[in-house]
């Protein structure tokens, strides 16, 4: 599939977090927050700030 964004946007994967602490701890999902970064899996021509594969970082609400 390819998938080319329009104007300046990207389209970003979470990456998921860890289920367990360092010290072996299981976290549940209900104490779990979305994650805020994620890898850039296709960016427009417009948006020269980032590339493919990239490792970004994002905002709570950012995603609109």
């Amino acid at each position: 599939m390819n998938f080319e964004p329009l104007g300046k946007r990207v389209l970003v994967q979470r990456v998921e977090e860890a289920k367990t602490t360092a010290s072996g701890i299981y976290i549940p999902d209900s104490a779990k927050e979305k994650p805020s970064s994620g890898k850039v899996i296709a960016a427009s021509k417009e948006a020269k700030d980032v590339a493919v594969n990239d490792t970004v970082v994002f905002g709570k609400f950012a995603g609109s």
